[in-house]
């Protein structure tokens, strides 16, 4: 093939990562044959000043060494724009060609970047085995590592990433680099037992990596420990002054998790009174049961938000000594006391936008968009295509499906099909519409009028529709669900239909839950779990208390918990606790992210299919640990291998609880927008927790 005429080939255009940028910057010397002809080229590893064509252009006109170097030089500058296509292009042409052994090293590094373009990183890795470190100046030798340390992350072998990437440190230069790489190796770190570092530790005969693997034991063994915690990681300075950990320390921006928040004095700031009692109340009992549970000494002050002003309150606990607040609950109180406090920590029990970051801030609550886009992960995570999303019309209706859809263009590629509802009446008619059974059946009459004669058909449904989204409310769910049933051909392929939180109702008869057949719905595990201890005890204290009242209830156990953890989940994103709220993390900014439960209705009953602990998708900021049973080899390029968690087996729920003849009236009165029928909500009350408005109209326990 002509090289020119590789300016022609189509190409599919693909964002560059970091290792495309380190190629371009890195820099290398080649070793020209004396019988190279033409302009001399730059050092292949060189950044790149000219356009792929210039670079074609001069190894038209050049021959031997010169020739390949400017045609590596053209691969690089294509995936530099994005076109991995043409570079593997190029680069099939030196395969005919003698190169050097650096040549052959540079061609290997590019084609391997390709492939990670090509979103191919299992070839990647083979390509990079063929590259000799010595035929590699230093900063190609950072390109190298770097490209491999990202391809085996993505092929999820953390335990050779992590190797990478401590060898990386003695390669870079610029200080920037340097603390992102060890915040990176400080994370792969974390992901392994204090048994696993031991044992590479006593395996390992190289200085650099036994630091490492030294500092990890320091923050298992004396984690929470305050000042003997300090005291262990000076030691360590001082035996490793120049190790890059010590120089550009890993974790957040105050190091290593400090002293753990151990308080002696809380002040619990919620509404206790007014149109928000129940919740707060909820709450409040909630934190009680964590306290008494764990024998806390502490003493636990709770102030009504609804008696007094927030800079009142916040008088009244720093007179009283409080050494940490929990709560408030409603935005604009928190906005506020955000303003008064910049001292005491405080863990707020709803998310405010713009907060800034404050690193003894810290915000719980349970997010709707967030349970939408664990609801989109699922149904990808289930082998589903394509999703459409069923959705009231109005706020909150639409920011669910807006999360949905967003999370699935993420995963797919492209947004799922939402339909929204207005009322019962359309729900029943919009179902056959979606489905496509009106125009089946109309094909159908034109056949029979075009025969004359009563032909046989059978109305078909669509086919391309794998799962279906409903964000509904219990009754609504009871309508549309049956209406799919009639609606689907009965030779169809199943299809998958997913609900959330909103749709439960923990007062269903078997043969309610014998209508939502197979299922899907996400929850609590305080709800959703079998033989939860907390659901129980609540049953039987608070009878009339409803679902979303319960949950309330989760959150303020939770709360409590996570007060001594916050520290720890700050500097090591892998650190999660297993609350009866959700499998809990903590992000860069503070805020602490909740993954529920699943479950499925089958035969009339609820089962368990996935716990909370185990819907943490892994390429978020949560890492799954690695294996014990895993072989470890501190000395070898290759570590170890992960193993993945097999999914949790089937486990019965029965919910028989029965209600009160009487259910309780709905505890929270939210507008309703003119335009929407009674039975769908709409949310004008700003200052909301997400779980008050998506739990507003649940039926009592």
């Amino acid at each position: 093939m002509d090289l020119k005429l590789l300016k022609s080939l189509s190409v599919t255009r693909a964002s560059l990562c970091l290792t495309t940028v380190l190629l371009i910057t890195a820099c290398s010397g080649t070793q020209k044959s004396p019988t190279a002809a033409g302009i001399t080229p730059p050092p292949v590893m060189a950044p790149l000043t000219a356009t792929s064509d210039y670079y074609l252009e001069q190894a038209n006109k050049s021959s031997g060494s010169y020739n390949i170097d400017w045609q590596l030089l053209a691969a690089r500058s294509f995936l530099a724009g994005g076109h991995s296509q043409q570079a593997l292009a190029v680069l099939q042409q030196l395969d005919k060609q003698n190169l050097s052994p650096q040549q052959m090293s540079e061609k290997q590094l590019i084609r391997a970047q390709s492939f990670v373009m090509e979103g191919d990183n299992e070839t990647a890795l083979t390509q990079l085995k063929q590259v000799s470190p010595s035929d590699l100046d230093s900063a190609a030798w950072a390109s190298y590592l770097t490209l491999k340390g990202n391809a085996q992350l993505a092929e999820n072998q953390a335990s050779e990433a992590m190797f990478s990437f401590i060898q990386l440190n003695n390669y870079l230069l610029e200080p920037e680099a340097i603390q992102a790489n060890n915040n990176q190796i400080w994370q792969l770190l974390n992901r392994h037992t204090e048994k696993q570092l031991q044992t590479m530790l006593a395996q390992s005969q190289d200085d650099n990596f036994r630091a490492w693997f030294e500092l990890g034991l320091i923050q298992k063994l004396y984690r929470g420990q305050g000042s003997q915690l300090e005291q262990e990681i000076a030691f360590w300075k001082n035996q490793y002054p120049q190790h890059a950990a010590s120089l550009y320390f890993p974790g957040s921006s105050q190091g290593i998790a400090g002293p753990a928040f151990k308080p002696q004095n809380v002040a619990v700031f919620l509404p206790l009174s007014g149109k928000y009692a129940a919740q707060g109340q909820a709450i409040r009992d909630g934190i009680l049961k964590a306290y008494t549970a764990e024998g806390g000494s502490a003493q636990v002050n709770f102030l009504d938000t609804q008696t007094n002003s927030i800079a009142g309150l916040y008088q009244q606990a720093t007179a009283n000594g409080a050494d940490f607040i929990v709560g408030p609950l409603l935005k604009s109180n928190i906005e506020e006391l955000t303003r008064l406090n910049n001292t005491l920590p405080m863990l707020a029990l709803n998310r405010v936008e713009d907060a800034g970051y404050n690193a003894s801030q810290f915000y719980f609550a349970l997010s709707p968009e967030g349970e939408a886009e664990q609801t989109a992960q699922k149904v990808f995570d289930d082998g589903r295509q394509h999703a459409l999303v069923i959705a009231p019309r109005g706020r909150y209706g639409e920011r669910m499906a807006n999360a949905f859809s967003e999370e699935w263009l993420g995963l797919t590629g492209h947004k799922a099909e939402v339909h929204y509802f207005t009322d019962r009446q359309q729900m029943q008619k919009m179902i056959p519409d979606i489905l496509r059974t009106n125009a089946s059946q109309q094909r159908i009459n034109q056949l029979r009028q075009q025969v004359s004669y009563n032909a046989k058909a059978e109305v078909r449904s669509r086919r391309d529709v794998q799962g279906i989204y409903i964000i509904a409310a219990p009754i609504e769910l009871s309508i549309i669900k049956p209406f799919i049933d009639v609606t689907v051909s009965p030779f169809a392929e199943q299809m998958g239909i997913y609900t959330g939180s909103r749709s439960a109702s923990t007062n269903m008869s078997k043969e309610q839950k014998l209508d939502l057949n197979l299922v899907y719905h996400s929850d609590l595990p305080i709800i959703i779990e079998p033989d939860n201890p907390y659901l129980s005890e609540a049953k039987t204290l608070w009878p009339s208390r409803s679902a979303g009242e319960l949950r309330f209830y989760a959150i303020g156990i939770d709360a409590w918990h996570l007060i001594p953890q916050l520290a720890e989940m700050q500097a090591d994103s892998s650190v999660k606790l297993k609350g009866v709220s959700g499998q809990l993390g903590l992000n860069s900014d503070n805020y602490v992210d909740s993954y529920l439960a699943w479950g499925q209705y089958v035969d009339g009953e609820t089962k368990l299919i996935t716990p909370a602990y185990l819907t943490q998708p892994e390429q978020s900021n949560a890492l799954t640990p690695v294996s014990e049973e895993t072989p470890i080899n501190a000395n070898a390029e290759f570590g170890f291998e992960e193993t993945q968690l097999d999914t949790a087996p089937d486990n019965s729920f029965d919910n028989s609880y029965q209600e009160p003849a009487t259910p309780q009236a709905d505890s929270l009165e939210l507008e309703v927008e003119p335009n929407e029928p009674q039975n769908t909500l709409s949310f004008e009350e700003e200052d909301l927790t997400e779980t008050l408005e998506s739990h507003s109209t649940d039926t009592p326990l």
